[in-house]
């Protein structure tokens, strides 16, 4: 206990894919009861910076003294695994307007609008990273019909790479932790275009680095990859006979050593 309504507690990384980049922390009950807060109350996370999330509470197996935070909040506290991270009580206003970047196909492809229902109920400080993943954890989230269109309109929008997508929280106002409402502006920040039509710089075609005939032991999957870019790019038609859209995501999975990256 360091007094005055925070705690030095010792981060840990929450490996719950339930709570993960989703602007949730968990504290043990006691934890919560000692900062004077409830559960779902924000709370200030300063390590080398400072930060903040929701509380939640922890389960029976965390100790007292732990604090389970996602990579990106430990993150955006500059902490690592195993640190102390000082938690405290903060006060939190509505946001009245929030300012993001982000890539350029989120911020060519994404809406206002759509941007608003996935951060609905976040806390936001001015330089965090931000998941587009909504909270959907205690009150005030996106999980009402209107807002659940959003995973939609983000899968449709940025294909199934939207669930591994962060922002960066560029302006916040009021100054402070901020809560994104249902009448917050939340915008694609100064110097980032909004969403719109894409111009598309000329390719140029030499010859790779690596060709395909040289990825020894992983020429199907190649052919595979070599397919379905031809069919997005070359025949999105085909595609769309299908009802499917040319947003497609590839997952390469392997142990280590295998060539994935080079693939």
């Amino acid at each position: 206990m360091t007094g005055s309504g925070r705690l030095t507690l010792t981060a840990r990384l929450n490996t719950s894919a339930l709570d993960s980049r989703r602007g949730v922390i968990r504290l043990h009950p006691s934890a919560v009861a000692a900062l004077g807060i409830r559960e779902w109350d924000a709370v200030s996370l300063t390590g080398s910076r400072t930060t903040a999330a929701v509380a939640g509470l922890a389960g029976p197996d965390t100790a007292v003294g732990t604090v389970l935070l996602d990579d990106v909040t430990l993150s955006n506290a500059g902490l690592r695994e195993d640190t102390a991270v000082l938690v405290g009580a903060v006060t939190v206003h509505g946001a009245r307007s929030v300012t993001l970047a982000g890539s350029s196909l989120a911020t060519r492809s994404v809406s206002p609008v759509t941007l608003r229902q996935a951060l609905l109920g976040k806390v936001l400080t001015v330089g965090d990273a931000v998941s587009l993943l909504p909270r959907e954890l205690g009150p005030g989230t996106s999980t009402s019909p209107s807002n659940r269109g959003a995973t939609r309109a983000l899968a449709a929008a940025v294909g199934i790479s939207w669930t591994s997508e962060l922002l960066t929280v560029t302006g916040v106002d009021p100054d402070g932790p901020v809560s994104v409402q249902p009448n917050t502006l939340v915008t694609w920040g100064a110097g980032v275009p909004a969403a719109g039509p894409v111009t598309r710089e000329p390719l140029s075609t030499g010859t790779p680095a690596v060709l395909v005939e040289e990825l020894r032991g992983s020429q199907p999957q190649a052919a595979k990859l070599a397919e379905w870019l031809k069919l997005a790019l070359d025949e999105p038609h085909l595609l769309r006979t299908l009802g499917a859209g040319a947003n497609l995501g590839v997952l390469v999975s392997g142990p280590a050593g295998v060539g994935k990256v080079t693939l």
